[in-house]
């Protein structure tokens, strides 16, 4: 092992030789990222493997800058994976859960836009009355969240909104690759990260307007979900004169959409 066990005021070439070896032979950041979404689809996010799992994804991730490797049990390792993560088949099988549903709803041919996605599936409900007050605030917010989405996108030259949202991506470049010297499990895996980070930010973000670290939701956080949902789904094209958008923006806040869906369905 190449664990120096602290600082070098001197380091050689050798050490950089030997942590790069200890690097590709102990980075098991993309199969603890596998097993942890197996697990949490067969025994739960919250269960206790899982958990253990996401401790060790965390000390994984830091490999590359503190060399303490993240070791990976063979007892640790899925004997079945839910279908949607496409492994050999005798060790998969069929998962009822969320995600499962979503792939099996997939068209075969998931390049076949046109399939997948008839319109941008803009639901007028959710325009609560009174949105408009945060509109102009909406569109600065959505202009900062494009630009730093682009920059992931570019990063990682995926240019798929839904790919980079979800991690799932078909293929990445043979550039990111070269360059990167990782498995694609392992830039999946530090691509989630990057997204989940993006996401955080704008989250709070969207609460630090209000000052409430509560966070219930009130009738005028309603409204503002309202007004990133009507400035990534309308006002976006409609003022800029573009068909360029990110429809994830206001998911960000997907809690406080869901709550409008909600009241809507019971009224």
């Amino acid at each position: 092992s190449s664990n120096f066990g602290g600082a070098l005021d001197n380091v050689k070439i050798e050490h950089i030789a030997n942590f790069f070896v200890d690097h590709m032979e102990n980075d098991n950041l993309g199969r603890i990222a596998a097993a942890h979404m197996a697990y949490a689809d067969s025994d739960g996010l919250y269960s206790n493997i899982c958990i253990e799992l996401a401790k060790l994804c965390s000390i994984a991730v830091d490999f590359p800058k503190t060399g303490v490797p993240a070791i990976f049990p063979k007892e640790l390792s899925p004997k079945k994976y839910p279908h949607f993560m496409e492994k050999d088949p005798t060790k998969s099988y069929h998962s009822e859960k969320i995600l499962g549903q979503i792939y099996d709803r997939l068209p075969n041919n998931i390049n076949d836009r046109s399939a997948a996605i008839d319109g941008n599936g803009f639901d007028a409900n959710l325009l609560l009355e009174g949105y408009e007050q945060y509109v102009e605030n909406a569109f600065v917010d959505f202009e900062d969240y494009y630009a730093d989405l682009c920059d992931i996108m570019e990063s990682y030259q995926i240019y798929d909104e839904a790919e980079i949202i979800s991690g799932y991506v078909g293929q990445f470049s043979a550039y990111d690759y070269q360059n990167r010297h990782e498995k694609n499990g392992d830039i999946q895996a530090r691509l989630c990260k990057e997204v989940t980070l993006l996401i955080d930010y704008y989250h709070d973000l969207f609460w630090d307007e209000f000052g409430d670290d509560t966070r219930e939701i009130e009738f005028k956080h309603m409204q503002k979900a309202s007004a990133w949902y009507y400035v990534a789904y309308e006002g976006y094209k409609k003022y800029y004169d573009q068909e360029d958008t990110f429809l994830s923006f206001p998911w960000v806040v997907v809690d406080i959409i869901c709550q409008i869906k909600r009241n809507i369905n019971q009224s």
